[in-house]
């Protein structure tokens, strides 16, 4: 995959992040998820670069913009940009206890049952049964 073309991936990324920060800002995880099903819609053209490109591009844009790293946000850009390019990303979402008995919260993307997004940690969480569905 040729740099422009990361690039291009990029900045869809971002300008999805924005779209997505601003739905959960102002209304709820369900309204996005609906929102994000109904204009989301696979191309007609195969995708012949596996899922990779895309994870670096919302990864990317997680490293440069700090307000866009929350893992949910994250989950949500990685599998609508993968819904349109054909495949069919699950988004997971878990709880744990932490150290000072806190509830921590955590989102990840699975592809064929293997962690591709948030992985780091994951393992910690108790899965919401299912996939995140609207």
């Amino acid at each position: 995959m040729k740099w422009l073309s990361k690039g291009v991936l990029f900045l869809e990324a971002l300008a999805l992040a924005l779209v997505v920060k601003l739905l959960l800002t102002w209304g709820s995880l369900r309204q996005t998820r609906r929102i994000l099903d109904r204009r989301v819609r696979p191309t007609p053209q195969p995708w012949p670069f596996g899922p990779r490109p895309v994870v670096w591009a919302v990864e990317a844009v997680g490293r440069r913009v700090p307000v866009f790293r929350n893992c949910l946000v994250q989950a949500l850009v990685a599998w609508a940009m993968l819904r349109r390019r054909g495949f069919r990303p699950q988004i997971q979402i878990g709880v744990a206890q932490g150290e000072a008995g806190q509830i921590l919260a955590h989102a990840w993307l699975e592809l064929e049952g293997r962690v591709i997004l948030g992985g780091p940690g994951s393992a910690q969480f108790q899965r919401f049964p299912g996939d995140l569905h609207a």
